[in-house]
């Protein structure tokens, strides 16, 4: 392994090697060229050699990210909820790690542990990357964690080039660990997210967990401060930020099917969620007729087989959606069926189910809600029983930021041809379907992510991974994309 005093030795002699030779042909080239090339971009890959770059981009990512799915609260599985005593040994070491990368530190009131270094102009907007240290229940070891352990090491890397060349990134750098955004312990997504963004409802300060302690009461009891105004400081200033990068695995089967380790967002889908109730008429299994039966099951069972047909779903030759559907990237889930009384001689008089339709375009999933509300209540009314439908969520789409995306893709580019033996395919661009950190810091700043491949699109599982390689490719994409715009 190599040690951090080791790399600054190898470092120094490189370096000093490099400016005797830049001194010596400076006489040459003119006082002119020597201003140029004062301000040249730092090339990282110029000053670290490649042993100290497989390390720092692929060796000690790939452990840290190993040992951080270690710290859970259960002893079977990998659980991690918010300020739970495992989430609080994440966040004291990750704050160790921004430190290693040259950062100053700190928590902020909602528990988010941020790490920034300070541009030579301190007025100018700074690029925040980040993602989320809690887990879901059962979780696996890369959702979230991937996001804040990648950007560490990029940052690091850049660093160290920047400090033994004697230049100073241009503009600051701050790297956000967040608190929460999965959700599990309050029953509320993105709570570190929304309050850097500056929109966190105070009422969630009033939610409960399963043991019936407040958000606040958690947050007094983990050594924060749990009242309106302290949550309210923790907003950034929109003016302050340039853009907000998220690196986070795909969680779908899109990269690996396309042979390549990374993938550019273009924007985060949009997404309804809908709650339909069927009420029928319950009776007994085996005297009331089948052609009289007003049965919920049945009727439901019809629509879902609808919303399938809408939504090009099953690989059936019926299918209504369209190519633009396609493109738009339409998907449409029934998640969660609950049927009344559930006895199996009892007709069901009572059947509720849940709709999720999301796209990359608003337009392409309001088109598909209105078509499958319109073909349900076609079908309550046909077989004359009662539907209640009701909206329950509606979020907009989300676009990533034309320019950041193309310096992203750009980047990526560059990555592939580094690897030549590699043989991947060019990155392509994909629309997330999930809404991640991102969804929420919109709402401050332009967003951009990049998607890694994991194996077999497989999240939110044990099974989920991220090969080392996939992880030096990503971090060596993110490296290169800080180079443009930081030095």
């Amino acid at each position: 392994m190599v040690r951090r005093k080791r790399l600054r030795e190898l470092l120094l002699l490189l370096v000093s090697t490099w400016l005797v030779a830049l001194g010596a042909s400076s006489d040459v080239r003119g006082s002119e060229t020597c201003a140029e090339e004062s301000t040249r971009n730092v090339d990282v890959m110029q000053v670290l050699n490649d042993e100290d770059l497989h390390y720092i981009l692929k060796t000690e990512p790939s452990w840290r990210l190993k040992n951080l799915g270690k710290v859970s609260d259960s002893a079977d599985n990998l659980e991690r909820t918010f300020l739970s005593p495992a989430w609080r040994r994440a966040a004291t070491m990750v704050r160790a790690w921004l430190e290693d990368a040259g950062m100053r530190t700190w928590m902020d009131g909602i528990g988010n542990i941020h790490g920034r270094i300070e541009g030579e102009d301190p007025d100018a907007p700074a690029i925040v990357l980040g993602s989320h240290l809690d887990t879901v229940l059962d979780a696996g070891m890369y959702d979230g964690a991937l996001g804040v352990v990648l950007p560490i090491s990029a940052v690091k890397a850049l660093q160290l080039a920047t400090e033994y060349t004697g230049k100073k990134l241009k503009k600051s750098v701050e790297i956000i660990g967040f608190s929460d955004e999965e959700g599990v312990r309050f029953q509320s997504t993105f709570l570190g997210s929304r309050a850097v963004a500056g929109h966190f409802p105070p009422e969630l300060l009033n939610a409960v967990d399963k043991d019936q302690v407040t958000l606040a009461e958690a947050l007094n009891d983990a050594g924060l401060i749990g009242k309106w105004e302290a949550i309210q400081s923790i907003a950034m200033d929109p003016e302050k930020v340039a853009a907000y990068v998220e690196v986070h695995m795909e969680q779908g089967p899109q990269l690996e099917r396309l042979n390549t380790p990374v993938g550019i967002v273009n924007a985060i889908a949009g997404q309804n969620r809908v709650q339909v109730r069927m009420y029928g008429e319950q009776g007994h299994a085996g005297t009331v007729p089948m052609r009289g039966r007003k049965d919920a099951v049945a009727a439901a069972g019809e629509a879902i087989n609808e919303i399938e047909k809408r939504c090009g779903g099953g690989n059936r030759d019926d299918a209504t959606n369209t190519i633009q559907d396609q493109e738009d990237q339409l998907v449409c889930t029934v998640g969660e069926v609950l049927i009344w009384p559930g006895a199996s001689n009892v007709i069901s008089g009572n059947t509720n189910f849940s709709i999720d339709v999301r796209a990359r375009r608003d337009e392409t999933r309001l088109m598909a809600v209105e078509d499958i509300v319109d073909a349900i209540n076609r079908l309550c009314d046909r077989r004359k029983i009662d539907c209640k439908i009701v909206r329950k969520h509606e979020a907009a789409a989300v676009a990533c930021q034309d320019r950041i995306a193309s310096l992203l893709a750009a980047a990526s580019k560059e990555m592939i041809a580094s690897f030549p033996s590699r043989e991947w395919s060019t990155p392509p661009t994909l629309t997330s379907g999930a809404g991640h950190d991102a969804l929420a810091m919109s709402e401050l700043t332009d967003i951009a992510m990049l998607f890694v491949r994991c194996r077999g699109g497989i999240s939110h599982s044990p099974l989920e991974h991220v090969s080392e390689e996939d992880i030096e490719a990503a971090t060596r994409t993110l490296l290169i994309f800080l180079q443009q715009e930081l030095t």
